[in-house]
């Protein structure tokens, strides 16, 4: 078994949920299972992985809105 680090058990609870809903292409598949299996062990349900997963998506998608919306209003703003 791989060891990484910092090991599964010390990593935060939404970075554990990142990793173990990944792609081989981004991480292990290896660390991805071990990951599951430490969301397992902290008796976290799919339900609630779902759930800090969908927070952290409108999270990213409100975050690339209002970029949107800074560059645009930079498009218009007259450097004289």
């Amino acid at each position: 078994m791989s060891e990484y680090y910092p090991k599964m058990s010390e990593r935060q609870t939404d970075e554990l949920i990142e990793i173990a809903n990944s792609s081989n292409e981004i991480w292990q598949q290896e660390a991805i299972n071990q990951a599951k299996v430490e969301l397992t062990n902290r008796n976290i349900t799919e339900k609630q992985q779902d759930d800090i997963f969908e927070k952290k998506a409108v999270e990213v998608n409100d975050y690339i809105k209002n970029l949107e919306l800074k560059l645009k209003a930079n498009e218009l703003e007259k450097y004289n």
